[in-house]
């Protein structure tokens, strides 16, 4: 019998969605339409899922908090991450360090969710058109088994980031460069091109306690220049793992020419490391001792084709805010914050890698300066397929152009896009959502009327955060709470250099200490501070900064006072100053210098003020001890711009009177994590955590059936900041959810958790109870000395829900 490749010699498997790709955008895709009831196909490629992230290629999945304070994604990839941190005894860093335990969380997470047919080890071959317009099937293969195989469903999602399935599908998409002229993007060439930016493969070392040589064979690459590794942003600065710079693309092609691409990759990685370990001599000693121990041989790809949508992303979407003064997308289901990251094409063979790298991460450099963009949304028709009416898109191949996509390809965006297109298809696809038509499903051409806010706020209600979207659930009964009340709660004084904090030995002392060169002021710098605004706002009198002067004379020192728009607002508007003053400096220190302020509280309108604090290299503006929650300091890198202060510290300041900015009422604000104001509750530190409450109330009974938490954590750094083994300290580990009964005259306990590490829960109870109020009563954090939440969510009815 001879093995036919049409259809009918195919194995069918049908689901409600169709999930191409196992990387962290497919492989949320599939969980989330899963977890709201759909029947998925998830077909991956490779043995493991996750992609990028996975053992096979090794780069950790990284997002906007890399360069933003609490910009942290949330959803299923805090889910997987937070699970790594209190699994994995590795440590974790940019490029090469992921083990297999990782890919075990991944594969768990698919595991655990029963409406998933998960197909590894198979590569799409091809695309079977129900209609010119509309999927009926993919086809795919199995290695090492011998099974073809037609899949067919209703929704179908590219997260295959060559976007194979929409290019066999016939959609339209581009490769390369646009040119300057057609977007008007700053950052694009003055002419298109076909260049894009590389692809890589990592390497791992291992410290064997002696020195060892290395010999690299005839055929790798031969590198003694020190200049093109010094000059060029090419800084081998971990002796472990590395480099993201081990990358090549043009001239061949990221996708006909992958195999050539990989070996070519493995001839240079051996050329490096022979040239680390017997020419440098910049490097030659420091790793002696290092011996090549992994060569990863799955290229890791950042840029190949990019499939045309309902809308393009340019380079102006990601500066929207900053530049139109409008808000988001109207359609906003993700977001980003990485910056517009577009490296050299070329890679090795380039005279540089990545603009910002070439200056040396520089301060004040031309390149971070131009390349910041703040956190910015990404629109559900950006993940939409133009030309094929059942195709949603997810990953790097979504619309975008090349510009645009050097700040939305990394994994945490990613995994967000995923998230929304699985929930997207899965909403369409239920009872509630439009018949499908008598030819099949098609996405609806215009979701904007009532189909998007639901998805947003379900989105939302899955612990995701939008950055321009509150919580305005019509069914989450806390929003109509006629109170809401705390056993204590903490006001804000600033935090001076004495604090005691848990953030120093979770992240590690380094962060934290004062006295270090980078408290020079040799940049300006500021520090946000979190304020009471509205009725009875006692405004400010008095400011203090602890400061130092290393001359032998008083220093005068510009400082003012500026409010701001939240805590990702980085622009310094000088029409727009509370107050102005020169502060004295005495010599030595440090020491408390104060500004006597008198700002009234009628001039606070936003839930966060400035303190902005003029370049002056003789004077120090020492750190604090720890993190003041919801209150960064910023570092000036040019006259009118600021970026976060290191990865996420405070500076030792005063604020007087205290501000009440973590009352019990910020948990119903609908934002779950500091924004414009601090959006969470916090109890006085000096009272012991546990017997902390929190608790929200009716006039009338209401029936309650779910409630749903954002515990604090895990918002503030990036996955790579995170120690091994460890819960976030601010993230309450033992707690109980009572209801008040009107009948027993008492608190009934509904559920109790013991040892919780996780960020976002949703508790159903077995039988919903008809109750006055609902209370949070917490006995312990993972660390920290008060309890803290960032919002409270109750439903009548429990429902299907993308959360832990």
């Amino acid at each position: 019998m001879t093995d036919s490749d049409t259809a009918t010699s195919r194995e069918l498997l049908t689901a409600d969605i169709v999930v191409c790709g196992g990387g962290l955008a497919g492989l949320c895709a599939a969980v989330a339409a899963a977890r709201h009831g759909a029947e998925v196909i998830l077909v991956g490629d490779r043995p493991v899922l996750g992609g990028c992230s996975s053992s096979e290629i090794r780069v950790s999945p990284q997002g906007a908090a890399h360069f933003h304070g609490y910009a942290r994604e949330t959803g299923i990839i805090s889910e997987l991450i937070i699970a790594d941190r209190m699994t994995n005894h590795a440590a974790t860093g940019g490029t090469g360090w992921t083990n297999s335990v990782w890919d075990m969380i991944l594969y768990d997470l698919v595991q655990r969710n029963p409406g998933i047919t998960l197909l590894l080890n198979t590569s799409i071959d091809g695309v079977e058109m129900a209609d010119n317009s509309r999927i009926g099937a993919v086809l795919a293969r199995t290695a090492g088994a011998e099974r073809r195989w037609r899949l067919a469903g209703n929704l179908y999602v590219d997260s295959t980031g060559d976007g194979v399935v929409a290019a066999m599908a016939g959609n339209a998409w581009r490769m390369g460069c646009e040119g300057r002229a057609e977007f008007g993007e700053p950052h694009a060439p003055l002419e298109p091109s076909d260049g894009v930016q590389g692809t890589s493969i990592q390497i791992m070392t291992k410290n064997v306690g002696y020195p060892i040589g290395f010999t690299a064979p005839d055929w790798a690459e031969y590198y003694d220049d020190e200049k093109f590794f010094q000059e060029g942003g090419r800084i081998p600065d971990s002796t472990r793992s590395g480099w993201w710079w081990l990358e090549l693309g043009t001239p061949w092609d990221t996708i006909r020419d992958n195999e050539v691409i990989r070996h070519e990759l493995t001839r240079h990685a051996l050329g490096v490391w022979d040239w680390i370990k017997n020419r440098s001599t910049e490097y030659q000693d420091r790793f002696a001792n290092f011996a090549l121990d992994w060569i990863g041989q799955v290229p890791g790809k950042r840029e190949s084709r990019r499939i045309e949508g309902q809308h393009r992303i340019t380079e102006h979407d990601l500066l929207r805010e900053r530049l139109t003064g409008e808000g988001s997308f109207p359609d906003e289901v993700a977001y980003g914050g990485w910056n517009i990251d577009l490296h050299t094409p070329g890679g090795l063979l380039a005279s540089s890698s990545e603009a910002t790298a070439a200056e040396g991460y520089r301060l004040g450099g031309s390149a971070s300066i131009t390349t910041a963009v703040p956190p910015f949304g990404i629109p559900l028709r950006a993940l939409i397929a133009r030309d094929v009416d059942n195709l949603f898109l997810a990953g790097r191949d979504i619309s975008t152009t090349h510009v645009a996509l050097g700040a939305v390809r990394v994994q945490g965006t990613t995994s967000l896009m995923g998230q929304a297109v699985g929930t997207a298809a899965a909403m369409l696809l239920s009872d509630e959502a439009p018949p499908i038509q008598n030819d099949g499903y098609r996405i609806p051409s215009d979701l904007s009327s009532t189909f998007v806010p639901s998805l947003q706020q379900t989105l939302l209600r899955d612990g995701v955060f939008l950055p321009h979207v509150v919580n305005s659930d019509p069914g989450d009964l806390a929003l109509s709470a006629a109170s809401v009340e705390a056993s204590s709660c903490e006001t804000n004084q600033g935090m001076g250099p004495d604090a005691t904090s848990f953030d120093v030995e979770y992240i590690g002392p380094e962060e934290f200490a004062s006295g270090a060169d980078d408290d020079e002021l040799t940049f300006g710098r500021s520090q946000w501070i979190a304020v009471e605004t509205g009725e009875g706002a006692p405004g400010i009198d008095a400011l203090g900064l602890y400061l130092s002067n290393a001359s032998s004379t008083p220093i005068e020192l510009q400082v003012c006072l500026e409010p701001v728009d939240g805590i990702w607002d980085y622009e310094v508007r000088p029409e727009r100053a509370l107050r102005r003053a020169v502060l004295l400096v005495p010599p030595g220190g440090p020491h408390w210098v104060n500004w006597e302020i008198d700002v009234a509280g009628a001039e606070l309108t936003s839930g966060y003020v400035r303190l902005n604090v003029q370049a002056c290299p003789e004077v120090s503006w020492l750190r604090a001890n720890g993190v003041l929650p919801g209150c960064l300091a910023g570092v000036a890198v040019a006259p009118e711009r600021l970026q976060r202060f290191r990865h996420g510290v405070s500076l030792c300041h005063r604020v007087s009177p205290a501000q009440r900015v973590w009352e019990a009422e910020q948990i119903v604000s609908g934002v779950a994590r500091p924004v414009e104001s601090t959006n969470q509750w916090r109890s006085r530190s000096e009272q012991d955590v546990d017997g902390q409450w929190v608790s929200v109330s009716w006039n009338d009974p209401v029936l309650v059936g779910q409630v749903d938490l954002q515990w604090c954590g895990h918002l503030l750094r990036d996955y790579d900041q995170l120690p091994m083994r460890r819960a976030d300290p601010e993230t309450v580990r033992d707690y109980v959810v009572q209801v008040w009964s009107c009948e027993q005259d008492e608190w009934l306990d509904v559920v109790v958790v013991n040892g919780n590490v996780q960020t976002h829960r949703v508790h159903n109870l077995e039988v919903p109870v008809r109750t006055s109020s609902v209370r949070i009563l917490i006995h312990a954090t993972n660390g920290a000395d008060y309890a803290s939440l960032y919002g409270l969510r109750v439903y009548s009815e429990p429902t299907v829900c993308s959360a832990h």
